[in-house]
């Protein structure tokens, strides 16, 4: 092994290493280890142990119960038993509850208790709250002198439960799982707390343990004084063929890091995590130091736990450079000095205890005050780095603040800040910015009494208003609030450039800095917790880099997901800003079971998944281990780490090839057209997540831009451009898509909505000017849904068809019991109705059954009647609404308990209509445990699912529930949208020149939402629908002449001009169509695969991951 390894980077002289000979022999003796294949051995065989699940959410409050039978060949003479737990525990042996040893710590006394031959040690643990376990050692001396030890391991028995008979000996524990090893005596935080576990480690591993550190601390000297006298390192990004990397002291390095979350390298388990990235060819690190944790007191600082995180790290890799996140939560001391500087929340007050995304106590990003003396500290923070000798490896810093670091204001779910006093001064101070006066300021706002001085920011009333249903209208009364949304997104800009700043000046412009930010997909949230301002934070010199976590939805994150980015990808490159991808993958060995692999086969799978995705779409990457902290790492298995390694020698390799981009697709996305878009988030969420999931499932690669950068230099040429969620343009944006667009061989896409705002308000001359059709806006909420009319056009002829049944109603039997109120239930606990619903009412009403609520959030609400429907062809429900549309659909649970769902409906009438809804529609439920084929009768309960909107009072009257027999049509119906989402407006053609294909029928009429119009060399297509499939996308793509690689519409293909990647979660055969003369060379295995006729024919296993070469034959 070559010393210049060790070398930090800078040359070293012979006469230095003569002088540094024994100095190095030294740090070598720590450094020269054999790679592991795991993490290091615990320090003690006592290890703490849980039940396998996380201990301080799944465990909160909750009893778990452990059992550990072992046999004793003698009679015992004497005994120690020591045991830990966190929070409670009763301790029992051989049945009987074990007596504590009076004046000795954690000591019990276990001699009377035991007995030659089986014994039975049983412990049950409350965890209250936070991180929980148990630890125990019993070390028995034997009649001949021999001693028999007996340890908290991984051969322990837990279960959730604790029945009958559990902690006595016989007890059949056979269903009972393996405990979780959690760590060793030594592990925080309980060692660091003072919980004196280390009394269950023998003298003979705390004796180990304390010459382990002597030894460290011997080594990190000699290390450290040939770290004072290396240069302060240095990084830049720069795009190479296409592809991100960042130079590092001259060298090109790929963009990829280790992320391990609050990791103790002190520990072995800690040092080994290090050293497994290491030894893997990984030698960037992102690591996240609390400003909360250092700053004390007003101008009191101790950086100690920041210095021995960097220290350790550059012991255990010295040739580690580290990108250090800065969290700027403000100390508890500060936020109780200066309350007035808190968030405020429109629902309420904050609340100690709250989650981030709800009413949390935090200062105000609007706060003068709070900025000034938290930039003074990150000043000090910094000074101190720069002058340390381990800060000379830090080459970026990422400030971090808001909803879980990353840059979402507080309480973004539905608590709509910022309400507070400070956010309110500087609200008055934007307008007074924007409008110069007052009577600008009038006109706006439609208000002749507007002041500066007296202008407060919008309460809840005022943000659930939208004049035009789901959109603000900018011309009109919203203006107040998006006026607001303009301010809050500008205050969260400016502090985020703010800090960037201040990272610049410290460091002379030597460290990168960056922030979690620009995300656009994957935001099911209101316009205060979006960034919309991403275009504006490109164009910054102060930022050089932004990241964010891939999509946490399934689809995106299980396997057969796409991993999707979530920024706008394309827009990141052509401004030339790294976009670092965070891979927070749930392998198998993670203790958070939110979509989580089951084996390492289905975690590398994803990992290769992931690491393709960032690779092909020109993306840095850094895994992200949540289990660092808790002395388990995420990646800790060998196949794993070698695969890491893998991927990270492909990313050094790809440099030499070609990474531009291979689309023939744009996903415009406009971040600042969500100023107008109202609550709930629903339609949003869906239109732009929506679309986006489906693209990558059309077969063929795109980008996704900004409208901004449209006609940036460096944009690819596309042939086909879908306008995702470009609600509000403005004159120039408008022409500038009109001269990108309307040239020969391209196709427009207007999605739902597009350009129906402008500054001066909402236009339907707007939509016709931009689409070439024309068009009309219908003012009322339906479902969304298109009926296909034209089914054998090529957009449409590939549909896939649904049964839809039709009955002619010949008989209709009133259930027993469906007026008597003792059969509706809300199935909500009172705290839950007092939580989530400003009111909410189920009762009998004259003859009628009236259920009346409003919710305090976007969600859904729904009533079960247990009055039993008969055998019958149809449920028949007498309805009529009190208080406005009323959408909802029904839901039956059959005979045998299993549920099934039926199709969604909207009320809009206030006289009494009949509706059938017949038992062929209903489909197994999403969330039904059981398969079967049809429902059951009789149906034991009837539930009706309401959509809730916030702020919104429902009201719907049911005069009856009938059991309908008749004859049944069926019939194969071809549709588009998403038939569970009901708002408005309408937006249809009305163009004679336009083909339609698809409509909406609403109160007798039957809208065009789905058309295309062809011009003189290129095509405009309107699918003014919030959600479009897989199918319609790549029946688009086939008519627009896009090149698409792959049918199969349930796998994930990626690809650039070298690189080619497949995901699939069924596997089998799959046929992959190259567009010119090429070959595919598997990166796994080396396999050359040739192509025939265009076409490679593949066989893919379940669960995996292919990524291929491209070479031009």
């Amino acid at each position: 092994m070559s010393l210049s390894r060790f070398a930090f980077g800078f040359r070293i002289t012979a006469g230095q290493r003569r002088r540094s000979a024994r100095r190095w022999l030294a740090l070598l003796a720590f450094l020269v280890v054999p790679s592991p294949c795991s993490a290091a051995a615990m320090e003690s065989a006592a290890r703490w142990l849980w039940y396998p699940e996380q201990a301080a959410t799944e465990g909160a409050n909750q009893w778990r119960f452990f059992r550990k039978v072992f046999t004793l060949p003698e009679a015992p003479v004497a005994a120690s038993f020591t045991l830990v737990a966190d929070d409670r525990f009763e301790a029992f042996l051989n049945g009987e509850p074990v007596p504590k040893v009076a004046e000795e710590r954690n000591r019990y006394e276990a001699l009377p208790l035991l007995r030659a031959g089986e014994n039975l040690l049983a412990v049950r643990v409350q965890n209250v709250t936070g991180p929980g376990g148990v630890i125990a050692a019993l070390e028995v001396t034997l009649a001949s002198g021999k001693v028999a030890r007996v340890v908290t391991d991984a051969s322990w028995r837990v279960s959730r439960e604790g029945p009958e008979g559990w902690n006595r000996n016989g007890f059949d524990d056979s269903a009972w799982v393996a405990a979780r090893e959690i760590g060793d005596a030594f592990m925080s935080p309980w060692y660091a707390l003072g919980y004196g576990a280390e009394a269950c480690a023998t003298p003979a591993e705390r004796q180990a343990r304390e010459e382990r550190i002597l030894r460290e601390e011997q080594e990190e000297k000699a290390a450290l004084a040939f770290l004072e006298k290396a240069p302060r390192s240095r990084a830049k990004v720069a795009y190479q063929r296409g592809w991100p990397v960042l130079e590092v002291d001259g060298r090109d390095v790929p963009p990829v890091l280790y992320s391990p979350r609050d990791l103790d390298p002190n520990t072995p388990q800690g040092a080994a995590l290090v050293r497994q990235f290491r030894d893997a060819g990984i030698h960037l690190y992102h690591v996240v130091a609390r400003l909360d944790a250092v700053w004390k007191a007003p101008g009191e600082y101790d950086f100690a736990p920041w210095d021995q995180l960097l220290r350790k790290i550059l012991i255990v890799d010295p040739e580690a450079r580290i990108l250090l996140g800065l969290r700027l939560d403000a100390p508890r001391w500060w936020l109780d000095a200066h309350k007035e500087e808190w968030v405020g929340y429109a629902t309420g007050p904050a609340e100690r205890g709250q989650d981030q995304i709800a009413r949390f106590e935090a200062a105000s990003m609007a706060s003068e005050t709070w900025m000034r003396d938290t930039g003074e500290a990150v000043r000090v923070a910094l000074r101190h780095l720069e002058r340390v000798p381990w800060g000379r490896r830090i080459i970026g810093y990422q400030p971090n603040y808001g909803v879980y670091c990353e840059w979402h204001y507080y309480g973004m779910a539905r608590d709509m800040p910022d309400t507070g006093p400070a956010m309110t001064r500087r609200f008055r101070a934007w307008l007074r910015e924007t409008y110069r006066n007052e009577g600008a300021l009038r006109i706006a706002w439609k208000d002749p009494g507007a002041r500066f001085e007296d202008a407060r920011v919008p309460g809840r009333e005022e943000r659930l208003r939208a004049a035009r249903l789901i959109f603000r209208d900018p011309g009109g009364t919203d203006r107040r609030v998006i006026d607001y949304y303009r301010c809050h997104q500008r205050v969260v800009a400016d502090c985020l450039l703010a800090y960037c700043r201040i990272v610049k000046e410290e460091t002379k412009g030597r460290a990168l800095t960056g922030a979690w930010y620009g995300y656009h997909f994957g935001m099911g949230y209101p316009p205060e917790g979006w960034h919309i301002l991403l275009g504006e934070i490109l164009q910054s010199p102060l930022v050089d880099f932004l990241t964010s976590p891939y999509g946490y939805h399934t689809q995106a994150r299980a396997i057969g997901g796409d991993g999707q980015i979530r920024t706008v990808m394309e827009s990141l490159r052509l401004h030339g800003k790294l976009h670092l991808y965070e891979a927070d993958t749930r392998t198998h060995l993670a203790d958070d079971r939110m979509i989580q692999a089951r084996s390492p086969e289905e975690t590398i799978a994803l990992i290769r998944r992931e690491a393709g995705h960032a690779l092909i779409r020109g993306s840095g990457l850094w895994w992200v281990d949540f289990g660092a902290g808790r002395n388990k790492g995420w990646f800790d298995h060998p196949e794993v780490l070698a695969e890491i390694g893998r991927l990270r020698a492909l990313g050094a390799q790809a440099k030499e090839w070609d990474g531009t981009s291979a689309s023939e697709v744009a996903l415009v996305c406009d971040p600042e057209s969500m100023y107008s878009l109202g609550y709930p988030p629903t339609l949003g969420y869906r239109l732009i997540t929506g679309v986006y999931t489906e693209l990558f499932r059309a077969g063929a690669p795109f980008d996704t831009i900004l409208l901004d950068d449209l006609e940036r230099p460096g944009l690819p040429d596309y042939r086909v451009y879908i306008f995702l969620n470009c609600f509000y343009l403005d004159d120039a944006e408008r022409e500038r898509i009109t001269r990108v667009v309307r040239q020969k061989g391209r196709t427009a896409v207007w999605l739902y909505g597009s350009g129906f705002l402008a500054p001066r308000g909402a236009m339907t001359e707007g939509l016709e000017a931009l689409t070439g059709m024309k068009m009309e806006m219908v003012p009322v909420q339906t479902r969304l849904v298109a009926e296909i009319t034209e089914t054998r056009h090529p957009l449409t002829a590939t549909l896939p068809r649904t049964a839809r049944s039709t009955v002619t109603v010949q008989a209709a039997q009133p259930l027993a019991g469906a007026l008597d109120a003792a059969n509706w239930v809300n199935p909500r606990s009172e705290q839950t109705m007092a939580k989530e619903y400003e009111h909410h009412s189920l009762r009998k009403e004259e003859d009628a059954i009236v259920w009346r609520f409003r919710g305090k959030g976007p969600s859904w609400t729904d009533i079960h009647c247990t009055a039993p429907l008969p055998a019958c062809d149809a449920l028949g429900l007498r309805v009529r609404t009190l208080r406005g549309p009323f959408s909802f659909r029904i839901d039956l649970v059959d005979a045998r308990g299993i549920p099934w769902s039926g199709p969604r409906v909207v009320v809009e009438r206030s006289a009494w209509q009949t509706l059938s809804f017949p038992l062929a529609d209903f489909n197994l439920a999403s969330y039904a445990q059981e398969r079967a084929e049809r429902p059951q009768f009789p149906i034991r309960a009837i539930k009706l699912v309401a959509d809730l909107q916030p702020g919104t009072d429902y009201a719907l009257a049911i005069g009856d529930l009938l059991a309908q027999k008749g004859s049944v049509r069926t019939e194969e119906v071809a549709t588009l949208g998403d038939p569970d989402l009901v708002e408005g407006p309408l937006f249809a053609v009305t163009d004679p020149k336009a083909t339609v294909l698809g409509q909406i029928p609403h109160a007798g009429r039957r809208y065009g939402v789905l058309a295309e119009r062809r011009f003189d060399g290129w095509t405009s297509v309107v699918v003014a629908l919030p959600f479009v499939s897989r199918h319609f996308l790549a029946a688009l793509l086939d008519q627009a002449g896009v090149h698409r690689y792959l049918d199969d519409p349930e796998d994930v293909l990626l690809a650039n001009r070298s690189l080619l990647l497949l995901h699939t979660r069924t596997g089998g055969k799959k046929r992959v169509r190259l567009p010119g003369p090429e070959r595919l060379v598997d990166l796994t295995t080396g396999e050359m695969l040739e192509a025939t006729d265009g076409i490679v024919n593949l066989e893919l296993a379940p669960a995996s991951t292919r990524l291929f070469r491209r070479v031009p034959r």
